[in-house]
């Protein structure tokens, strides 16, 4: 979990690089040199996908070096000034950009520790684009992949935000980025204080967990899950489940069993049951691929990707169910319980079928004999 891997379909494990960036400075916004040294070369995949231009003039960013310092971020002719205030400057570039662009920048971040340590970074009109943290592009995105229902709600809670919400019961669903361990323990007490219901809490990193942490979400009947963990990034930025399914990975907030709930379970596996037997589709089947989106809880993407189908396919399977039982296939999604339960009682009932019927040949093969 610590290393960046790449598995055959080309998406990268988001470990200690992409997720981790997030956690790394108190603040979300950033101008985009500052995220290119952060998140090295997924930056742009990751910019495209959840990161959002932002209002103002940026007039330093962090020293790249670590020194703790800002780098001024100043033009050619403020430069020109400083330079002949006996300032020596020796130069690097952000982002490596080529040599052609270093005698045509008309801007630098200057080092303004004293005396100065680190080269000036010669800086693009690109580099110097404040870039924030979308909120809601990462939300909905979580939403997707753990199929959540999307209920973004601002907490006033620092870089702390509600993104959705889980099962029929609505169980809260929590992402914080926090850059110090401190920060996140206030952030956890003030949720427990506020919400007094169990949760869901989500991070980049569980880099800030601690076992005084971990014994506050006991005793709430929270839970945390980290992203870095259960989430990987393709080079062009979509997310997907790397870890459990998000019906066993929240199985612990899942609604106890209703009669009601299970009687609409029950109704729905037995119609796509029959629908199944009727249809001579292709593959894969509408139990299939019911199956894998309502009880397993993989998204369609995933679905297509394993049955070596495509997505239009898939959906196209999950609307004939909607159209046929006239259920919401997300509302039967959150049912997934009843529904292992009911598509358990088929398979008993058909097992306990066909052995009656071996009995009874049985016993006529044995009076022929």
């Amino acid at each position: 979990m610590s290393a960046i891997s790449s598995d055959r379909s080309g998406v990268v494990s988001c470990g200690m690089n992409v997720w981790q960036a997030l956690e790394t400075s108190r603040g979300l916004m950033a101008v985009a040199a500052s995220w290119r040294e952060r998140l090295g070369e997924h930056f742009d995949g990751f910019k495209e996908a959840f990161l959002q231009r932002a209002a103002g003039v940026p007039k330093g960013m962090p020293c790249p070096r670590g020194c703790g310092c800002a780098h001024e971020i100043v033009t050619s002719d403020e430069w020109e000034v400083s330079s002949e205030g006996g300032r020596s400057h020796s130069l690097s570039s952000a982002g490596g950009e080529g040599q052609g662009e270093e005698a045509q920048s008309t801007t630098r971040a200057i080092c303004r520790c004293d005396p100065p340590t680190c080269p000036d970074i010669l800086l693009t009109p690109h580099d110097i684009v404040l870039l924030e943290l979308s909120w809601t592009k990462l939300a909905r995105a979580l939403c997707h992949v753990f199929a959540l229902d999307y209920k973004p709600a601002d907490l006033g809670l620092l870089n702390t935000r509600q993104i959705g919400s889980w099962s029929a019961e609505a169980v809260p669903v929590i992402l914080t980025i926090q850059h110090e361990r401190g920060w996140f323990r206030t952030v956890l007490l003030e949720l427990l204080a506020r919400l007094r219901q169990r949760f869901i809490l989500l991070a980049p990193t569980a880099k800030n967990m601690d076992a005084v942490s971990h014994e506050l979400l006991a005793s709430s009947d929270a839970a945390f899950f980290s992203l870095d963990a259960n989430v990987a990034l393709s080079d062009e930025g979509a997310l997907r489940v790397t870890g459990a399914d998000p019906g066993k990975l929240f199985a612990k907030f899942a609604p106890q069993p209703g009669d009601a709930d299970e009687e609409i379970a029950s109704r729905a596996f037995a119609l796509v049951h029959k629908l199944d037997a009727q249809g001579t589709r292709k593959p894969p089947s509408l139990m299939t691929v019911f199956r894998m989106y309502c009880i397993d809880g993989f998204s369609a993407s995933t679905i297509a990707r394993k049955c070596g189908s495509n997505r239009m396919t898939i959906r196209s399977r999950l609307k004939l169910v909607e159209t046929k039982t006239g259920m919401n296939i997300d509302q039967l999604r959150k049912v997934s319980a009843h529904l292992e339960k009911a598509e358990a009682s088929f398979a008993d009932s058909r097992a306990s079928h066909i052995h009656r019927k071996n009995l009874i040949y049985g016993e006529d093969d044995s009076e022929e004999r």
